[in-house]
């Protein structure tokens, strides 16, 4: 029993996904050719049987589909499909993607227009346009701002209504679609003309005629002429004889039918140029082609003005109720639409200024953190400078005692083998040196004991203040070698000589700059001037000199 309910299960299953795979068939077939062939699409979609749509994503796409398909072929939109449409928009609001939730925002304030509200087409068509500038599809963009600008005019907000139109306009010029640029901006000229900007409207209506001529696109050029010319007999210098003459290239050069406003505004020419009987036979052609409410209207206005003309005060009076009363039924009619408008365009201002605080935030932000990364990383360079620099001073504070320790080294060998007895001067000479290296690299600090500074000091100006007892020995030791350079050089300062004792009795050039109160590239400077004077001179023990101050 239960093998049977599990066969049953999964021959269910099979079903529901045989049938799910036909419908992403059809949905994708439909869909590949809904924008280069859309006769074909919708053929697929009205064959389709509905019935294999299981899921909220197929009825969602079928519904749009099948909008998009209406309109691309028909330009129709089919009221009854708004509950369908509604649902579709529903699911791509939740689940995308944007592209969808654009389309099927559109359609469906198409609908809403089509249906005659206006308020919910307003809402559905800015959702749309949010969508559409986040998904970057410039074309569509250009279709929602005209839709919009429609539901604006409706509700009476012309100056909202033309910044779309002339946003339209820019949007088909960067696609490029120059059909649907010079058709935004017509309607852009038909704003101006509804704002009494008649100048601007005139030099708009110019530019499209032109521009619509020059490109053989007949329609644009029809609709032009229509507007032009009710605009001709509408502001201040009142031109009905071109007026009559642009409807009549409608009429006869381009082949297209006047229709009921067309004829309202030949009645009014008409009868402005005198020509009351043109003008009552224009009036009754509008009135037997008037069929919509708008039309109607319009054709009562006409009807006033050329009743006014023609002098027959209680005609015009009964006309201008007509009109006055159409009016008025407007006017309410579109007072909730007019307030929704400023609604969504109060939160489109607030957006806005919300998305620039966001931005100024953001960049605050950014450069909080620069600043801060910035301080941290002079610090951390700051500090490495600091570092290396004591390592550096370091490491030469360390080869200044190498060098030191070297250098001592090589005097008291030095000494050593020049002494003849080794031993007790050897040994008091080399202490010597080493006091006096330490004298030379801490002199003016603190390290060294006081102690031992108080024995260099004393030692150091006994020898600066007297190098008799120094030279004595010299001359003792090496068989009176001051005493011969002092004959042989009497030309010398005493310096000199105190340099040549110092340098005869083996110390260093640290120990001589110490004793003679002078730097080294001092001490370094005259030892090699007085080598030089020594080896220049024909001095008899020129070279015994030379060897005890080392050549």
């Amino acid at each position: 029993m239960k093998s049977g309910y599990l066969i049953v299960a999964m021959a269910a299953s099979v079903v529901i996904a045989s049938c799910s795979s036909e419908g992403d068939r059809i949905l994708r077939s439909a869909s590949d050719c809904i924008m280069a062939a859309p006769d074909s699409a919708l053929t697929i979609l009205e064959n389709a049987d509905k019935d294999i749509l299981r899921s909220s994503r197929q009825k969602a796409e079928y519904a749009l589909l099948y909008a998009m398909a209406l309109d691309a072929n028909y330009g129709y939109v089919n009221v009854a499909g708004e509950d369908d449409l509604s649902s579709a928009v529903a699911y791509f609001d939740r689940r995308g993607p944007e592209d969808k939730k654009m389309m099927a925002w559109y359609h469906l304030g198409l609908i809403q227009e089509k249906n005659g509200d206006n308020n919910k087409a307003t809402v559905s068509f800015t959702r749309a346009e949010r969508s559409a500038r986040k998904v970057g599809d410039a074309s569509s963009l250009g279709d929602i701002l005209m839709a919009l600008s429609r539901t604006y005019t409706a509700a009476g907000a012309v100056s909202s209504a033309a910044r779309k139109q002339y946003e339209a306009y820019q949007t088909f010029e960067s696609v490029p679609d120059r059909r649907r640029s010079l058709s935004a901006l017509l309607d852009y000229a038909l704003s101006f003309e509804a704002m009494d900007r008649y100048d601007d409207a005139d030099a708009v209506y110019r530019n499209v005629l032109f521009s619509a001529h020059e490109a053989a696109d007949t329609l644009t050029e029809v609709r032009c002429l229509r507007a032009y010319a009710s605009m001709v007999i509408e502001k201040k210098d009142q031109d009905p004889a071109l007026a009559v003459n642009m409807l009549s290239r409608v009429s006869e050069d381009l082949r297209s039918p006047l229709g009921s406003m067309d004829m309202g505004v030949l009645a009014y020419s008409y009868a402005l140029l005198g020509n009351r009987a043109e003008a009552k036979a224009a009036l009754a052609k509008s009135s037997d082609l008037a069929e919509t409410v708008a039309e109607k209207a319009r054709f009562s206005f006409r009807e006033y003005q050329v009743e006014s003309l023609s002098g027959n005060t209680a005609a015009a009076l009964r006309a201008l109720e007509k009109v006055v009363s159409a009016t008025d039924a407007r006017s309410s009619g579109n007072s909730a639409l007019s307030s929704q408008i400023d609604y969504l365009s109060e939160r489109e201002e607030i957006d806005a200024e919300r998305t620039r605080s966001s931005k100024m935030r953001l960049w605050a932000l950014i450069l909080l953190l620069s600043a801060i990364t910035a301080t941290v990383l002079w610090f951390l360079k700051a500090r490495k400078i600091q570092t290396d620099k004591i390592i550096s001073e370091e490491k030469a504070e360390t080869e200044k005692y190498m060098t030191i320790a070297e250098e001592m080294e090589s005097r008291v060998n030095n000494m050593q083998s020049r002494l003849k007895e080794p031993g007790k001067l050897a040994e008091n000479y080399a202490v010597l040196e080493r006091l006096c290296e330490q004298y030379y690299v801490y002199e003016g600090t603190d390290n060294l004991q006081p102690k031992i500074l108080k024995e260099v000091k004393s030692v150091i100006e006994t020898l600066r203040g007297d190098t008799a007892g120094l030279e004595d020995m010299l001359n003792r030791r090496y068989d009176g070698i001051m005493k011969k350079f002092r004959e042989q050089f009497q030309g010398l300062k005493e310096d000199d000589m105190r340099l040549f004792c110092f340098m005869a009795a083996g110390f260093s050039s640290t120990t001589i700059s110490t004793l003679m109160e002078h730097d080294k590239q001092y001490i370094y400077n005259r030892i090699y001037r007085l080598k030089g004077r020594i080896a220049s001179s024909s001095a008899a023990d020129r070279d015994l000199f030379l060897e005890f101050i080392g050549k």
